[in-house]
């Protein structure tokens, strides 16, 4: 299935886009040093957005990774967008729930 990561739009972010766009992205692992998954630079385009309307367009499941103070801005952005599929909050501690209504997805 096609992933999309949506960033902010911020010109920190913007900033990182463009480095990814010219060099890639490598995942490492330091308890298996053979280990290593990329992203080609010429794909990182196509993966990474900062536009959350096209990013979020058809998607099936949305996964959420930001700090949990972030995430009623993030629930009212996915509510004004009309998203109701399920959507993942992947902080854990308590209360992060809290916030977080009405909920259609």
């Amino acid at each position: 299935f096609p992933v999309r990561f949506v960033v902010r739009d911020t010109e920190r972010s913007r900033a990182r886009l463009r480095v990814l766009t010219e060099r890639g992205f490598a995942a490492l692992c330091s308890a298996e040093p053979s280990f290593r998954l990329g992203i080609d630079a010429a794909d990182v385009a196509e993966l990474f957005t900062t536009d959350a309307k096209e990013g979020l367009r058809g998607c099936s499941c949305v996964l959420v990774a930001t700090k949990r103070t972030e995430n009623q801005a993030v629930h009212r952005t996915l509510l004004d967008l009309g998203v109701t599929c399920p959507v993942v909050f992947l902080q854990n501690g308590l209360r992060v729930s809290e916030g977080l209504e009405p909920r259609p997805y």
